[in-house]
Order: C-alpha cells, then sequence, then structure tokens
C-alpha cells in the first residue's frame, strides 16, 4: 500500500482464533474460501448482502487503563461487533497519532465457522492533534504567579478530537487505489479483484463510509443495516448517560416511511440532529466534504452533512430511515460520563414512530 500506511490487519475465517501474527498458509486457505463466496454472489452485483464494501473510520487514543473505555477493550468490543455481523466486507481504517502504538497487532481474529463476515483492519497515522496546556514555567521557577501576558496567550482546547483522523480515513476511502490494494491484501470478496473486475463488481468505486468511534457500543445489525443505503442512512442512537428524559437521538418518520424531522433534546438551530454514530453514506454522497475543526461544539456531524449534501440538504425526503423506519436502537454513544440530572441512565432499545412531538427540533419542521 501508499506510504502513510503504518500497518494492516484482517479478520477472515480461519481454523482456529488466532492473533495476528497468522500463517501464510492460513491466509492463503482463507483467501480461496472467501473467493469462492464472491463468486457466487457476484452473479448479481452490488445486490444483497455481502456485495457492498463497507469502509468503517475509527479515530483511536493510546490512553491509560484507568481511563475507561481502555483502548483494547474498547477495539476489541468493536471487532467482535463487526465479526458478528452477517455477510459483510469490512474495511477497518484505524487512524492513530504519530507516536501512538499500533493496536493493530493485538487483535484477534474473526472466529471461523462462527462469523460470515470478513474484517481488514488497516492502520494510519496523523499528526497530534495539539492542545494547549496552562503553562508551568512560572511555577517551576519558584514564581507562583502567572504574568499577566502569558494567561493572555493561553488557548482553549479545540472543541472536537478525531477531526484530522476522520478526514485521513476518508481520504483513504476516497483513493480506488488503495481501496483495491487493501480488499487484496485482506481477502475481502476473495481478494481477487482481477476477478471482481470480470464480473463487473468493483466495490471499491463507491463504498459506503461510517464513521465509528472506539467509545460506543455496537449492535452487529448496524452492520447490515448500513449495507442496504443507496446514498445517506439515518437512524437512531441511544445515549444512556446523557439526552435524559429521551436518552436517544432519531430521526422523526411519518407514517409514509420518510424523514421530516429529528428527535432530538439538542436542537441548537442545527439542520441534522444526528450522532457521528448515528448515519452512513456513500462516498459519492460524500462528495468533496470534510470535517472541520472550526464547527461549533455540536456541529461537526451537521456541518459535514451540509457540506457532503449541498443544495438538496433541506431535502429531507432524501434521508434513508434505516433500523425498522427508524425505530430500533442498534448503536449507543456510551460517553462514559453519567447525566448531569442526579447521574441517572437509561438504555433505550425502540423509538416510537412518529415520536413525541415535543422533542421533535421545531428548526427542522
Amino acid at each position: 500500500l501508499p506510504s502513510g500506511v503504518a500497518s494492516q490487519r484482517s479478520a477472515t475465517r480461519n481454523d482456529e482464533l488466532e492473533p495476528i501474527s497468522a500463517t501464510t498458509e492460513a491466509r492463503t486457505a482463507s483467501s480461496k474460501t472467501m473467493s469462492a463466496t464472491s463468486e457466487a454472489k457476484a452473479e448479481t452485483p452490488h445486490e444483497g448482502e455481502g456485495s457492498h464494501l463497507l469502509v468503517v473510520i475509527t479515530p483511536t487514543y493510546a490512553r491509560p487503563t484507568n481511563k475507561p473505555p481502555p483502548q483494547a477493550n474498547a477495539l476489541l468490543r468493536m471487532l467482535n461487533a463487526m465479526c458478528q455481523s452477517s455477510r459483510q466486507n469490512i474495511l477497518w481504517i484505524m487512524v492513530i497519532e504519530f507516536g501512538d502504538a499500533d493496536p493493530a497487532p493485538k487483535l484477534p481474529r474473526c472466529v471461523p465457522g462462527r462469523h460470515t463476515s470478513t474484517v481488514h483492519a488497516v492502520t494510519i497515522e496523523v499528526p497530534a492533534e495539539k492542545e494547549k496546556a496552562p503553562a508551568r514555567d512560572a511555577a517551576a521557577n519558584g514564581n507562583a504567579t502567572e504574568s499577566s501576558e502569558t494567561k493572555t496567550k493561553k488557548k482553549k482546547p479545540p472543541p472536537h478530537r478525531g477531526v484530522a483522523q476522520r478526514n485521513a480515513g476518508l481520504a483513504f476511502a476516497r483513493d480506488r487505489e488503495r481501496l483495491r490494494a487493501a480488499i487484496d491484501e485482506g481477502g475481502l470478496f476473495g481478494g481477487n479483484t482481477a476477478e471482481l473486475v470480470e464480473l463487473a463488481v468493483r466495490p471499491w468505486d463507491d463504498p459506503l463510509v461510517y464513521f465509528g468511534d472506539d467509545d460506543n457500543e455496537y449492535d452487529p445489525r448496524v452492520f447490515e443495516e448500513i449495507s442496504k443505503i443507496s446514498k445517506v442512512g439515518v437512524w437512531p442512537v441511544g445515549f444512556p448517560f446523557a439526552m435524559a428524559p429521551t436518552h436517544v437521538e432519531a430521526p422523526a418518520v411519518n407514517a409514509s416511511g420518510s424523514v421530516v424531522g429529528f428527535y432530538s433534546k439538542f436542537c441548537d438551530k442545527r439542520t441534522y440532529n444526528v450522532d457521528m454514530a448515528g448515519f452512513a453514506l456513500r462516498v459519492s454522497a460524500a462528495r468533496t466534504a470534510t470535517f472541520s475543526p472550526r464547527s461549533k461544539q455540536g456541529h461537526l456531524e451537521d456541518d459535514f452533512l451540509r457540506a457532503a449534501l449541498g443544495e438538496d440538504y433541506l431535502d429531507r425526503a432524501a434521508l434513508e430511515p434505516l433500523a425498522d423506519g427508524a425505530t430500533q436502537v442498534l448503536v449507543w454513544h456510551l460517553g462514559w460520563k453519567f447525566d448531569r440530572e442526579k447521574g441517572k441512565w437509561k438504555l433505550m432499545y425502540e423509538v416510537r414512530q412518529p415520536p413525541d412531538p415535543a422533542f421533535v427540533c421545531k428548526n427542522t419542521l
């Protein structure tokens, strides 16, 4: 693969649960098995399960083991959910900062005979996001007070983390050559891209992109729902420790099955009231959009989708409500902090449609 790729790992079918340092012989056997599956499914290109390439972009950071969730735990949970999805070909792009250890070599493979999906992990690096820390020079020199000049130069940390990482992953997803090379390396679709071209199947041309953070909890079915997307899909996200009293954010769907607004406690004049975990789209639908570090707090997703959909951003009927008409919660934004409202929490599994109008954002109607 081109420069910038630190390492690559794949989770495929094998004879036993094995560490990431699999033998070439095992990989070859896995590739042959997947090739037969791919050939059978390629009779109907881009239709049905297993014919789509799903790119999952995950910003991830090395962090102390006592800071929840530990990186290893978080990534293992994500891998487990992806492996348990049904008949998916998933390219998992983990984006780390320069200097952080590559977490991929510690990840196991999917369990053979139990999982029908193939997951291939690619690790890429970006420069560390710098945050201004309080000046300590004066105190270190025995002077307990800081000058007014030092205080005025202090800057607040950026409101968003992972912006550069998501953009780097998105650039990878837009690069057809890198995608094709990753498919070959990871054994996705049988690992034989030449055969796919002959069968008029080019999953790297317009893959599905999902921004999956490592501190969320995922039902395996969410990845199966994403494979149904034609352009842009949206679905509910649960907030066990926030968004009280609803503890959920979801598209508001009318009796005809069209998205007519958004059900959320946090409206704040957003056009798209969705969490990062609550939407996915085709690369072609994203156009040239990127995430901006200048986005207002809580508006990162909204600004991205408005840039992606351009003049069509007010046409919410074009959004595809997934998860049984946006009634099922298949992903939860944990956040690892209790709600300010007396530390209460609630785990939501379903959303009533149409939702309670008291919590439908008025600016989205």
